[in-house]
């Protein structure tokens, strides 16, 4: 966790670094060189040439976050933010992909996909349990991520 932060901390100094010295955007410092290079043609702002070393997207572009790539359309299981103009995970409870609109397409295990959204299969558990999707398993109380009697929970 520590590497992580200290990576973070690290790319937003060259962030920095770039934006006060590279005066175009979608250009970066190449710093061994001294000069200003340009970004992926998907990258609006990035700290190296590489589709995956982008910070921010073209207007036709959305940002996933998972590999720092600027996509025309976003991965499985990813759905478009249009206000971030990035992609973000299914919103959907049990939901294990959905379609860029957010619309379920394939429910977590034990869970059935009806008119975009996932329920308890009948019969997964004991009449006095519950599915818990995120353990994969069945518990005998209502907690946070579980699916009671066909409806969603929060």
């Amino acid at each position: 966790m520590r590497i992580l932060l200290i990576f973070a901390i690290f790319i937003k100094y060259l962030i920095l670094l770039n934006s006060q010295q590279c005066n175009k955007q979608g250009q970066f410092l190449d710093f061994l060189n001294r000069q200003c290079l340009n970004c992926d043609q998907a990258c609006l702002s990035c700290y190296g040439p590489l589709q995956n070393q982008c910070t921010q997207c073209n207007s036709d572009f959305y940002f996933s976050p998972q590999n720092s790539s600027c996509l025309k359309k976003c991965e499985t299981n990813m759905q478009i933010d249009n206000n971030q103009q990035t992609c973000i995970k299914c919103q959907t409870i049990g939901c294990d992909q959905c379609d860029q609109n957010n619309t379920c397409t394939q429910c977590f295990k034990n869970l059935e996909l009806k008119d975009g959204l996932c329920y308890q299969k009948p019969d997964t558990c004991k009449n006095n349990q519950l599915y818990d999707y995120r353990s994969n398993q069945c518990v005998y109380s209502c907690q946070k991520n579980t699916i009671e009697n066909y409806k969603q929970n929060l």
